[in-house]
């Protein structure tokens, strides 16, 4: 009926929107007001019901872990410094930023990205950063607690490999739209070179530089990992 009823399956997205409201926002709407939003179309006794549906469907798991939650839980386990372990929430964020918007991780579980993007990481950290003792305590950490614990397998591989082309494809993505702007007037190159992230980034400026700009492009660090974190 949803496929196929234009009615219910707009009922549908405005009764999704008023549950997601209800989840992440810090004041919960009147369903009144999601009835004035669709110009009346469906009254609050319609919006009320479709709820209840779509919520004992979902069995009422409405917030499951993220892999973000994971990388924090994980993280949490581990004996870490909190300047590791912020910079490992940064890099594996951006990394998992970019497999939000990816088909090819639907089916790939929240927890086997956490771990594969913090592998990701900490492979690229040197021993100033990441001692080895806090090294193998977060690998032990993934081991014993991950969904995925052959953190060498096939399966994590995969993961990997995926995660580090996504972080390539976006790379090439803002090459391609600066050569457009380029085209199209320097004012606008100007202007797209000013808000993406800067690259490369200068390694004199150390750590701490490098921590503020690495979330938003995690190729910066593929870049210059081997320079600042050996």
């Amino acid at each position: 009926d949803l496929l196929h009823n234009k009615n219910t399956s707009q009922l549908v997205a405005m009764t999704c929107l008023y549950i997601a409201i209800k989840l992440f926002e810090p004041e919960v709407i009147n369903p009144a007001i999601v009835s004035f939003l669709s110009e009346n179309l469906y009254s609050e006794k319609q919006i009320t019901e479709m709820e209840m549906v779509i919520l004992s469907a979902l069995q009422w798991r409405v917030q499951p872990p993220t892999a973000v939650a994971f990388v924090r839980h994980f993280l949490a386990l581990a004996d870490l410094g909190e300047r590791a372990k912020n910079l490992i929430i940064e890099v594996s964020g951006a990394q998992i930023e970019n497999a939000i918007t990816n088909y090819d991780f639907v089916g790939t579980k929240p927890s086997l990205v956490a771990a594969a993007s913090i592998l990701n990481t900490i492979h690229l950290m040197g021993r100033a950063l990441l001692p080895d003792g806090s090294r193998c305590s977060l690998i032990l950490a993934l081991v014993e607690h991950g969904s995925n614990r052959l953190i060498y397998g096939k399966d994590m591989k995969e993961t990997r490999d995926k995660l580090l082309n996504t972080v390539r494809e976006k790379e090439v993505s803002n090459e391609q739209q600066s050569a457009a702007c380029e085209v199209s007037s320097p004012s606008a190159l100007k202007y797209f070179q000013e808000n993406r992230a800067a690259s490369p980034i200068c390694v004199e400026k150390g750590p701490t530089y490098f921590m503020g700009s690495v979330a938003s492009s995690f190729s910066n660090a593929l870049q210059v990992g081997g320079q600042l974190w050996s």
